[in-house]
């Protein structure tokens, strides 16, 4: 891959590196690209960095690739500069923004008189693409993601916890309070809260939307969480003092609840992955800080079941039926 920033005397590092896939790019002993000035095209309208540069058509040595008349290109983009701009093997950022152009023929450009490339297949993105919001002054995409890795890290890890705890430990010790602070923390921290955070990014991000894991599995985590507020009313309408056994509605609630929870904190990870390209903060330190967290909220949840242990409420299990002050129609 070749990639390019701009240096301390305004001019172009470039850097050819050998992508793994998901680790920051090896920079290859030999450098065989350079740049070319003055630009060998002009620079589109929306562009904020442009620069050219000439490598050979074929491999010039191990670990390169050749360029053919089918070559297929992606483009990725990022945010923050590297720390060291005249150092070619400098560390930088996780990329904030990618796509691709298709195939396009650089040797015929090569072999021609300059002209420009023969695209065969037209991109799947488009670096002049529009928000459906434009960004107000005030406010930069990387606020957005900040605030959006908020809402969502609320929602999703710290609100399930809490309301996950209440329900499975609290029933006999809160009475009719344990469902209605259930209710309160699951709808609005995290069933509002997954709602605006990802509204945020939806109405402020360049298009194209839902184009990588992290995207992805936040809609599916949005759907379900629509569809388990959606059981959680209807285990509680259902609701019987008298029943003998829990019913299956109750357990599906358990149990998407669950999943999409694990879901969740596979999200939040991938999306700090993401977040990194912005921050100063090393994804090491994000990792460590993040899953240690994690760990400590399991801990409390094993001392719960140690100490509480899980509460259900059937005839003959729970707390004693005689008291019928303790149950309400409508709050479990």
């Amino acid at each position: 891959m070749f990639i390019g920033w701009t240096n301390s005397t305004n001019g172009i590092t470039l850097s050819e590196r050998l992508g793994k896939g998901h680790d920051t790019p090896i920079l290859l002993p030999t450098q065989k690209a350079v740049i070319v000035t003055p630009l060998a095209h002009p620079a589109p309208s929306w562009a904020t960095l442009s620069f050219s540069f000439r490598r050979t058509i074929a491999a010039p040595a191990a670990n390169h690739r050749a360029f053919t008349a089918t070559s297929a290109f992606i483009w990725a983009v990022g945010a923050v500069k590297p720390a060291k701009p005249d150092d070619p093997g400098a560390i930088f950022a996780q990329h904030t923004d990618l796509g691709t152009f298709g195939k396009a023929d650089f040797t015929a450009a090569a072999k021609g008189n300059g002209s420009e490339p023969v695209v065969v297949e037209g991109g799947e993105s488009s670096p002049s693409a529009k928000p459906l919001v434009a960004l107000p002054e005030s406010l930069t995409y990387a606020k957005v993601l900040f605030y959006h890795g908020i809402v969502m890290f609320i929602a999703w890890g710290v609100a399930p916890f809490v309301g996950i705890f209440i329900a499975r430990y609290l029933k006999d010790a809160l009475g009719v309070w344990w469902y209605r602070l259930h209710l309160g923390i699951m709808f609005v921290f995290v069933g509002m809260g997954t709602v605006a955070g990802f509204a945020l990014v939806l109405v402020f991000k360049r298009p194209p939307h839902f184009v990588d894991l992290h995207e992805i599995l936040g809609v599916l985590i949005v759907a379900g969480t629509i569809l388990q507020i959606t059981l959680g009313f209807i285990a509680n309408s259902l609701y019987s003092p008298d029943r003998v056994h829990v019913p299956w509605w109750d357990k599906a609630h358990w149990w998407l609840g669950r999943v999409i929870t694990l879901l969740a904190f596979a999200t939040i990870y991938l999306g700090l992955r993401k977040y990194t390209a912005y921050s100063d903060i090393h994804l090491m330190v994000w990792t460590i800080i993040y899953w240690a967290w994690i760990a400590a909220a399991f801990l409390v949840m094993l001392g719960g079941q140690i100490q509480f242990g899980q509460k259900h409420h059937v005839n003959g299990a729970g707390r004693a039926f005689e008291d019928s002050d303790y149950y309400e129609k409508g709050y479990r």
